[in-house]
């Protein structure tokens, strides 16, 4: 699980080319800086600015893990509008958790 969300986060915060890169080996702690390093193609000229960069990410939060969660989930069912309860899918409650994991995680 950890290596499609990671690719759908490099999809949605970085770029979709950027997400085939990943291997699934690592814990994808580095891939804002990863990709703020690579703000210049071969040639030296820059590139086009990610949406990372748009809303000034410095790192990967809870609530962006979340974000990401929920769009998979949405993107695996075969439904044509977004509603924060889908038949017995709340997403809300599944948002919740997620950032609940992280920020308060047990231990």
């Amino acid at each position: 699980m950890r290596s499609h969300v990671l690719q759908a986060f490099k999809a949605i915060f970085t770029s979709p080319s950027s997400a085939k890169e990943v291997s699934g080996d690592g814990d994808g702690a580095n891939v804002i800086e990863n990709n703020r390093r690579a703000k210049k193609d071969f040639s030296g000229k820059k590139v086009k600015t990610h949406v990372a960069q748009i809303i000034k990410m410095q790192k990967v939060s809870p609530c962006s893990i979340a974000y990401v969660a929920c769009q998979l989930q949405f993107s695996l069912l075969s439904v044509n509008s977004w509603h924060s309860v889908d038949g017995d899918f709340d997403y809300v409650q599944f948002w919740c958790n997620i950032v609940d994991f992280f920020e308060k995680a047990p231990g």
